[in-house]
């Protein structure tokens, strides 16, 4: 079989349409607005403005135009123990 036909074979993964009413770009420093971010899978394929883009019918969509979205934040506050005189 070609890697063609095999790759017909194989369902893709769902996609996930986001439409951000405000979405912070913490590399950039700024706020967007009315951005789509594409999901497909659990990976983030796109993120770009809304306007003019094509959504595939068969995308769930999560219509946060009325919020805003941000990166995950991560915890890195941790302490290796809980005992308070371990210094921990």
């Amino acid at each position: 079989l070609s890697a063609s036909a095999m790759a017909q074979d194989v369902p893709s993964e769902p996609l996930t349409a986001i439409h951000a009413g405000r979405l912070i770009d913490t590399a950039a420093g700024r706020v967007l607005t009315d951005q789509l971010i594409l999901i497909r899978g659990d990976r983030i394929e796109s993120i770009g403005p809304i306007a003019g883009a094509t959504v595939p019918a068969d995308a769930r969509h999560i219509d946060l135009s009325q919020s805003t979205v941000l990166p995950g934040l991560i915890d890195t506050h941790v302490h290796l123990t809980s005992r308070a005189d371990m210094h921990g």
